[in-house]
């Protein structure tokens, strides 16, 4: 009985493993390729090297756990980078490529080299944790390529930095030469205010006094007034209702110097009777020294 259970179980294992399919076999089937773009690069040159994993299969066969900084001599690490591909061959049997790329800067001339590095993946069809070790490989250090303009002299230097001075002296003077004739011109172009229209800008800032009373504004529109008068007439001396009409009769029609009286009449009344200003007497008042300045603008200009 021993014997045939033996036998019984000899065949059943026998079956199974003629039953497997070779290509669905758990041994790892991943490849390691490490190289290097060139044997030979120049001091002020970049090493590539470039680490490439490859299998048959879907790329999610194989999950890359880690892979080791490669340990360098006469090198430095300047940064990496990786890469997948895929593709399917001539019989339609899909590949999978993992590429990863460091890039190294060259330290002195002379020889240079790249140990061995471990990769540690995972097989997700067997869920088996394995590992790789690439070769060392040696790339040889030269002489730096000349770069073109980059090696100057102390004397061409000199020159350059001579030159850059030149230009900028130049444009300077040329900005400033330029700035001036321009402001001269602006200046021809533009006519000089009259006597009329520097009062009437005055006469503006009167709305923004807010804190002033209207009592103070009308103090302060009269002596605007009195003072055009005195500069537009060359008068001295106090100027009350009577000076102004004397001044004005042949220079403005006979309502608006009504007007003028009136504001000087009102002047007087509001200085010695205590009777205050309202906001309608003011707005009337100023609008009467506008429409003066206005028609003595308009009187002085060449016909």
């Amino acid at each position: 009985m021993r014997t045939v259970a033996i036998l019984f179980l000899f065949v059943i294992s026998t079956r199974f493993l003629l039953a497997q399919n070779p290509g669905d076999s758990l041994q790892t089937q991943i490849q390691l390729r490490t190289y290097l773009k060139n044997d030979q690069v120049p001091l002020n040159g970049e090493v590539e090297y470039q680490i490439e994993l490859s299998w048959q299969g879907a790329l999610n066969r194989y999950h890359i756990q880690k892979i080791d900084e490669p340990v360098v001599t006469n090198l430095k690490i300047r940064g990496s980078g990786s890469s997948n591909r895929f593709y399917t061959d001539q019989k339609g049997h899909p590949h999978s490529v993992k590429l990863i790329t460091y890039y190294l800067t060259p330290l002195e001339m002379g020889m240079a080299y790249i140990d061995g590095v471990t990769i540690r993946y995972k097989d997700n069809v067997s869920g088996q944790d394995e590992s790789l070790m690439s070769q060392r490989l040696g790339v040889k250090i030269i002489e730096p390529l000349r770069q073109s303009g980059k090696n100057f002299t102390t004397g061409q230097i000199l020159v350059v930095i001579i030159g850059l001075l030149f230009i900028l002296i130049l444009v300077y003077f040329l900005w400033r030469y330029f700035s001036i004739r321009r402001r001269q011109k602006v200046l021809q172009e533009e006519p000089e205010k009259t006597l009329e229209e520097n009062i009437r800008e005055e006469l503006k800032n009167l709305f923004s006094l807010k804190e002033l009373s209207f009592d103070e504004r009308f103090s302060k529109l009269q002596k605007i007034l009195n003072r055009y008068l005195r500069q537009r007439f060359r008068l001295e001396g106090l100027i009350d209702s009577k000076v102004a009409q004397q001044v004005l009769a042949d220079q403005i029609e006979e309502d608006l110097l009504q007007k003028v009286r009136k504001m000087y009449d009102r002047s007087e009344l509001a200085r010695f009777a205590g009777d205050e200003i309202t906001e309608s007497e003011f707005q009337l008042f100023y609008d009467t020294v506008e429409l003066l300045l206005d028609r003595m603008n308009a009187k002085a200009q060449p016909s």
